[in-house]
């Protein structure tokens, strides 16, 4: 599942009709691009302007096509919202793709919500933060019983199956992936997980909770986060996966933004991006999630999120650009092993 390098890299999957989608995904692959992603939401609105509201798309469809273009590309669903969709349903659609490209290729990741308006739209209320881990965690038990055994019972207070069938019945299933920053999170991840996505740590301080809603405020928990806290993440994750007998899981992040600039206009740009979600004007040298600066930079930040053990970037924007200055930093990494670099 590792992939080709020692560090993947995945783009948003292309949206559009097939033709569009089989194009763009082949433009991928040949930037050297090694998976894509896609969100599983039935909309978002960052304001209360109806304009301002976005339509993904529907994910395990648009990865299907997506893989219908490439034999390679790892297919990933981050993340499914089981407090909304049926697990049993998640379940198949996530051994339908494994049937179609190989369990190899896909991540089916797995969540319970966050996006309060979705609930809202369907008439409901958003579950507080237990009982959404908990329904998640009964969801990861009965995914990993149907996937391992291909048949699952369970009588959960969420979950309720006698002896269901996996189908279709894939030779391969896919691989669990998990995000989140919460300590109740990593640990599903170290148990059930093959690939954990590390969000900001829940103990980060929220700044201004009331100003900007939920999306100001996990912006900027994730501008204060740290590499090292990250680092503190992959450990603890790692710790638990072996006490449960497991390998230690995949780490990715998901990074919003990736831009080349010049030295000089680092700090500009990283005050403008601060003041825009509230926070004073800081450096984010340390932020996993921005990698901003010049080539020589953005390296250094890639290089030391592979030394804490982060092996897969998943780029929102600038993936292209990442993909470039990973090949070359591996190449330079590789030339200083095998003693062909300058002496």
């Amino acid at each position: 599942m590792r992939g080709r390098t020692s560090l993947l890299v995945l783009a948003p999957a292309p949206a559009g009709d097939a033709a569009q989608v089989r194009a763009a995904v082949e433009r991928l692959e040949r930037l050297g691009v090694d998976g894509v992603f896609a969100g599983d939401h039935l909309f978002v609105q960052e304001t209360t302007v109806p304009a301002d509201t976005s339509r993904p798309c529907e994910p395990f469809t648009l990865l299907a096509a997506a893989g219908m273009a490439s034999n390679r590309l790892i297919l990933a669903v981050m993340v499914a919202n089981i407090a909304i969709i049926n697990p049993v349903m998640v379940a198949r659609a996530g051994a339908q793709l494994a049937e179609l490209h190989g369990g190899r290729r896909v991540w089916l990741g797995i969540g319970a919500g966050w996006n309060e308006p979705e609930f809202r739209a369907l008439r409901g209320t958003m579950p507080g933060h237990r009982h959404r881990t908990a329904m998640l965690r009964e969801a990861a038990e009965f995914l990993q019983s149907l996937y391992h055994d291909g048949e699952a019972s369970l009588d959960g207070t969420y979950v309720h199956v006698d002896r269901l069938p996996l189908a279709p019945l894939a030779p391969e299933p896919p691989g669990l992936l998990f995000g989140g920053g919460s300590r109740a999170v990593l640990e599903l991840g170290a148990r059930y997980g093959d690939v954990v996505d590390l969000n900001a740590p829940f103990q980060k301080p929220l700044g201004q909770p009331d100003d900007g809603g939920i999306w100001a405020a996990d912006a900027r928990r994730r501008l204060q986060t740290t590499i090292g806290d990250l680092a503190r993440a992959v450990e603890m994750v790692t710790v638990l996966s072996r006490r449960y007998d497991r390998p230690p899981p995949l780490f990715s992040i998901n990074v919003d933004m990736t831009a080349v600039i010049e030295a000089g206009a680092v700090a500009e740009y990283e005050r403008q991006l601060c003041k825009r979600w509230g926070l004073a004007a800081q450096s984010l040298a340390a932020c996993p999630y921005v990698l901003i600066g010049t080539c020589r930079e953005i390296a250094a930040k890639v290089s030391a999120l592979r030394q804490v053990g982060i092996g897969a970037i998943a780029a929102e924007e600038g993936a292209e650009q990442l993909c470039e200055i990973r090949d070359a930093l591996l190449a330079d990494l590789i030339s200083e092993h095998t003693g062909d670099g300058n002496a």
